[in-house]
């Protein structure tokens, strides 16, 4: 984590001013001629007033701008002031002027591109009006949430019946655990939702999904195909320049799919209505288990410091530190199968590659050895002590909560995830997730049972898409995969390890389990398999086409 001391200004501000092809399609698609009140929350030097005052504006009555940065106000007034008397630009933080004048106002239309800043970096006062501003809306807000989800939803309760919100917000609000209670508010709006993605960044300096999110809000007294929660549709476009060749308003509102008033992940409205379906009708399939039913998944040995704490041969010899030390892998490059054998880790440590965990004894520090005394004395020469993790130990060099676990489930995959049976007696360390199956679930066929196109199509959609491409799966979430379990012949695990051994593609693999598992066990049809293999292609293929867009 980044130290705010560390942090440019501009970030600590979240100052990243949003390009004139994004303004201008924003405006363009949310201020028409009935337009009478628009509210920036966040705006800077005026950039989106600017767009619509070049557009419709003349029966704009009320224009109303929030911008704590004293200059960027005042170039934002100069603008403001061509609207009238009754536009004005307020310099203050937004979330205080919100609860003393917002809360009970309402627009038209509602533009912006808040802030992308860690609530933390905020001082006490911002945070308990930011916190006052989403129980407004009634939720409570996670500390580790960013500061944009609070001027979200402070927004859209300031949004009119029929009124239209569009802003510029980072693509976590699909996915992470932080937005859940958002997704779950939006949910319930009773509105249309667009959210526009870009396979390539938008902001250069900003390593992060950034979307437009577009929020078309339904009057009580309109019923358009009987809207009771929100709908919604995603749509995916290459760079923000295809936003000149792209009209919002010719997607039909078929194309929209309703939202669940639930907390889930929105990765799933990338999909198609059919597909969405066939995923409904999967999670309600008696033979279809989640992963916290057949184990429990918690995240690998946490050391403050890997660098550290794992070392290879050669340290290991250097201070004798043998009778201290567990065998040890610490990443999925040194996993050659899909099962961790023994001889594996042995090849890793001819190779040098650090494969030795230390775990310290709890005897007295006078009776350890000279040589670990000296490893020890090194560790604090380089300040390891010092570390966020190592400096609330009571003894800095023990690292807490050691244990084995049956198997290893991957915390990021590039191509797809991984869950690897351990059977090298192996411990890892937080780059992997510990493992460990439940009372009556067998081992191997629970390995074998993870590589189907359901799951892998559950993996994308439970995950967490990185700016580069990378899938996150946290604990929690992991839990939640879908596996269609059944009790499996070994062979079949051996069959599918020597296959990725050889050509260390996943494709083939599917095939094989697909055929045992979702054909005969679950009596699938081709066209359903199919379908999951689809999905699970259209997820991971986003993924990586951001990744390769984004190195360009």
């Amino acid at each position: 984590m980044k130290l705010q001391k560390t942090m440019t200004d501009q970030k600590l501000r979240g100052g990243y001013y949003t390009p004139k092809i994004i303004r201008d399609f924003l405006v363009n698609w949310a201020v028409d001629s009935t337009t009478k009140s628009i509210l920036e929350p966040s705006c800077g030097d005026g950039g989106f007033f600017e767009t619509v005052f070049d557009g419709e504006y003349k029966k704009i009555k009320e224009v109303v701008g929030i911008e704590l940065n004293p200059e960027e106000a005042k170039k934002a007034e100069k603008i403001v002031s061509k609207f009238g008397k009754n536009s004005t630009i307020v310099n203050d933080d937004f979330f205080k002027y919100y609860v003393t004048t917002l809360e009970k106002k309402k627009f038209d239309v509602i533009l912006g591109n808040p802030p992308f800043i860690r609530y933390q970096y905020f001082d006490e006062e911002q945070q308990n009006a930011a916190q006052q501003a989403m129980l407004s809306a009634g939720i409570k807000i996670d500390k580790l949430s960013n500061i944009w989800a609070p001027f979200l939803i402070a927004s859209v309760t300031c949004l009119n019946e029929g009124g239209r919100l569009a802003m510029v917000i980072p693509g976590e609000i699909m996915h992470v655990n932080y937005s859940s209670k958002i997704r779950l508010f939006l949910s319930e709006l009773q509105a249309k939702i667009t959210l526009i993605t870009f396979n390539q960044l938008v902001f250069p300096d900003v390593q992060q999904e950034v979307i437009l999110l577009l929020i078309d809000k339904q009057k009580k007294s309109e019923k358009i195909e009987n809207f009771t929660n929100s709908k919604m549709n995603i749509i995916q476009l290459k760079d923000v320049e295809s936003l000149n060749f792209f009209d919002l308003n010719s997607i039909p509102v078929n194309q929209y799919k309703n939202v669940k008033p639930t907390e889930e992940k929105w990765t799933k409205f990338f999909l198609t209505k059919e597909q969405l379906k066939e995923l409904d009708i999967i999670e309600k399939n008696s033979l279809v288990s989640k992963l916290g039913d057949l184990a429990t998944v918690d995240v690998g040995i946490v050391t403050g410091a890997n660098e550290y704490f794992v070392v290879n041969e050669d340290i290991l010899k250097k201070y004798e530190l043998e009778k201290i030390s567990l065998p040890l892998v610490g990443r999925s490059l040194h996993i050659n199968g899909l099962i961790f054998e023994k001889k594996d880790w042995n090849e890793n440590k001819k190779k040098q590659i650090a494969s030795h965990l230390l775990n310290f004894p709890d005897n007295k520090y006078e009776n350890y050895s000279e040589l670990m005394k000296k490893y020890i004395e090194m560790g604090e020469k380089n300040n390891i002590h010092e570390g966020y993790k190592t400096g609330i130990r009571k003894r800095w060099y023990q690292v807490p909560s050691i244990w084995k676990p049956d198997a290893f489930l991957m915390r990021r995959s590039h191509k797809f995830p991984k869950l690897v049976l351990n059977n090298a007696d192996s411990f890892t360390t937080d780059t992997m997730h510990r493992v460990k199956i439940k009372e009556d679930v067998d081992l191997q066929s629970l390995i074998f049972c993870f590589y189907n196109s359901i799951t892998m199509a559950s993996c994308e959609i439970i995950g967490r898409s990185h700016g580069g491409g990378v899938l996150e799966i946290l604990p929690n979430d992991a839990e939640t995969i879908l596996i269609p379990y059944k009790k499996i012949a070994a062979k079949h695990l051996q069959k599918i390890d020597s296959m990725f051994r050889k050509n260390r593609e996943i494709d083939p693999i599917l095939d094989y389990v697909d055929d045992i598992l979702l054909k005969d066990h679950l009596n699938l049809s081709s066209k359903s398999i199919s379908e999951f293999r689809t999905i699970q292609k259209i997820l991971t293929k986003r993924r990586l086409n951001r990744r390769q867009y984004n190195k360009s």
